[in-house]
């Protein structure tokens, strides 16, 4: 494994974020960028539960990795749907310890918690698209790479470990074929018997940890593998990449073909569909 990790303090200006690191595909840990947000001392599993009855419960689907289970199966890992305010309670009652309960992505682009946040200013010029929450107990995300988008999680509740592969290592991650629907996400549950895959003993990987406050840049096609400890919450940015950061390599072309069989799918989807009545 490569241990020499890019970490930086903040402030960071949005010119060196840019030259540093964007424009290289460089991820880097910014200690300290956002420990000025509210989320960071209020995010606790009660304070959200009680945000969402105010403004309203909705129903959610969850994961739970088993250990016992050496290929991804996502028909084993995907839960729910379950009220948002129930499985909240349930991580409120016991934050550390107890089964997985994790929440893979709440848009809350233009939702009410996004008063409890602010935008990094490394950020300006790049035009976020959209903002997600990600959160739970125990919480084991699937290992995987963005297609086509760049990414800042910031670390608002607990501590997250997250291993980074880099595009050039891809082919020793099991990723999932290039026509199906999970072509981004790698086939090995990192939380279980991995001896199936002994490609990967031989993968190049970084590890990065963070705590409330800190933020991680996960570039495009970097894979990576993030696993909360207890409660936690990370609140990610996404946006485009400009052409020129799109790396001239094999993950792109992997990516690209990727995108186009699954811009198929939908298309077949849109013709299969009833027309629309009234």
């Amino acid at each position: 494994m490569n241990s020499s990790l890019a970490e930086a303090t903040a402030p960071m200006t949005a010119a060196d974020f840019q030259r540093l690191y964007v424009r290289r595909g460089r991820p880097v840990l910014i200690r300290g960028l956002v420990g000025d947000w509210d989320a960071v001392r209020e995010w606790t599993p009660g304070y959200l539960a009680d945000c969402a009855m105010l403004w309203g419960d909705v129903e959610v689907r969850y994961r739970s990795t088993p250990d016992q289970m050496p290929r991804v199966d996502l028909a084993r890992i995907d839960q729910g749907p379950r009220s948002l305010v129930d499985l909240l309670r349930e991580c409120e009652a016991s934050p550390d310890a107890g089964r997985e309960l994790y929440v893979p992505g709440l848009d809350i682009t233009g939702g009410d918690l996004k008063e409890d946040l602010g935008v990094p200013d490394l950020l300006s010029g790049v035009g976020v698209d959209a903002t997600t929450a990600f959160f739970g107990r125990n919480t084991r995300c699937l290992g995987h790479y963005h297609p086509q988008g760049q990414a800042l999680l910031c670390q608002a509740q607990g501590i997250k470990r997250i291993w980074m592969y880099p595009p050039s290592e891809l082919r020793r991650l099991s990723l999932f074929p290039t026509w199906s629907e999970g072509f981004f996400r790698s086939q090995i549950n990192f939380y279980g018997d991995r001896s199936a895959f002994p490609d990967l003993a031989r993968a190049r990987g970084q590890l990065f940890e963070l705590h409330p406050g800190d933020a991680l840049f996960i570039p495009l096609h970097w894979l990576h593998v993030p696993e909360g400890l207890g409660w936690s919450v990370s609140v990610t940015y996404w946006w485009r990449p400009r052409l020129a950061e799109w790396p001239l390599t094999a993950s792109t072309l992997r990516a690209l073909v990727g995108l186009g069989f699954k811009a198929l799918r939908s298309r077949r989807r849109a013709e299969s569909s009833p027309p629309p009545t009234g």
